[in-house]
């Protein structure tokens, strides 16, 4: 069952607020082969979603290039490139009850017979017990977030990217067959360093200041 809410732009907005994360500067950071990981994303696929919260108008390019507005209720298939503007965000829901959030100025779109997502921008994906792991691509590196997790993804080319774990484990490819293992309340930031290169960093409460995300649209 899925419960659905509305709310114009005039309602109270709510900013997620990741004050509450510890602080990680002396965290260990576990790489680990992420074959094993890999493989299990490629287990089965997301299949289509349903539109489950809308926030202000959204976006949705459609297969012949045009633009129309994402309505409520509606599915949303792979390939389907799903934008948000500065005060809109949405909801979607998988047949498997993993739950993606959108944030405001970002873009989704989900891979065909994969369960692998794409974005640009913020986006809070929660992906369930029964689910199987769901990995995000992202244009500087990738995370899969793990059954039984919540994880939070920024990143565009004006902003490095971000992730912060809300509850269990999720894995950040820097290399092909190795990632960086994340686990509850843990944030970093993947740099690039002089060379191009991805380079991670943990990051701490003071240094993520606050890692804002907008929840005001949500049931």
């Amino acid at each position: 069952m899925i419960n659905i809410a509305v709310r114009n732009s005039s309602a109270l907005q709510y900013k997620f607020n990741l004050s509450f994360l510890a602080v990680i500067l002396n965290c260990c950071i576990a790489f680990v082969d992420a074959e094993d990981i890999a493989d299990k994303v490629e287990a089965d696929e997301l299949g289509p979603c349903i539109v489950c919260a809308v926030y202000n108008e959204v976006g949705s390019v459609e297969a012949d290039g045009k633009i129309r507005q994402l309505k409520l209720l509606e599915i949303v298939l792979p390939n389907q490139k799903i934008f948000t503007y500065k005060k809109s965000g949405v909801a979607l829901k998988f047949p498997d009850n993993v739950v993606v959030v959108i944030g405001a100025n970002s873009s989704f779109s989900f891979t065909p017979k994969t369960r692998k997502v794409n974005i640009e921008g913020t986006i809070k994906l929660d992906v369930s017990l029964e689910s199987s792991p769901v990995q995000v691509n992202t244009q500087l590196a990738s995370a899969i977030i793990q059954k039984g997790s919540g994880m939070i993804v920024k990143c565009r080319a004006d902003v490095p990217f971000k992730a912060a774990v809300l509850n269990g484990k999720a894995n950040i490819f820097l290399k092909p067959k190795h990632s960086i293992q994340m686990e509850s309340n843990e944030v970093l930031a993947i740099i690039p360093n002089e060379n191009g290169v991805p380079k991670a960093k943990p990051l701490s409460k003071d240094e993520l200041n606050l890692l804002e995300f907008d929840l005001s649209f949500l049931p």
